[in-house]
């Protein structure tokens, strides 16, 4: 009798793109919490996590167990600040930074990655 194994394959790609899911959000989340510039550590702080939406809350939770708790390839991470002057830091507006050091930064490293 021939050996058989069954083999679930959409539940196996479905884990496979879980996990590089996971792995990008990790890698995006930390990277902009590590080029936010500091002086009082709010900005830095800032970051949030949403799955399927946005997360308005100005406290953290255990945002890397919210990456962690993604289960589906079709869920969505969302990762935002919620400081209000995020924008005039990202813009260059703070001479601390040039523009786009955070969030453009970390995305074309991640894409010089491939």
């Amino acid at each position: 009798m021939p050996w058989t194994k069954r083999f679930d394959i959409k539940k196996e790609v479905n884990k496979s793109l879980v996990d590089s899911l996971q792995a990008v959000a990790f890698r995006l989340y930390r990277g902009f919490i590590l080029r936010t510039p500091v002086e009082t550590g709010r900005l830095r702080n800032g970051w949030v996590i949403g799955i399927n939406g946005i997360n308005t809350s100005d406290t953290k939770s255990g945002e890397e167990f919210k990456i962690r708790a993604v289960k589906k390839a079709t869920d969505v991470i969302n990762i935002s600040n919620n400081v209000p002057y995020i924008m005039y830091v990202e813009d260059a507006v703070n001479r601390n930074a040039p523009p786009g050091a955070i969030i453009q930064a970390t995305i074309t490293q991640e894409n010089n990655r491939r």
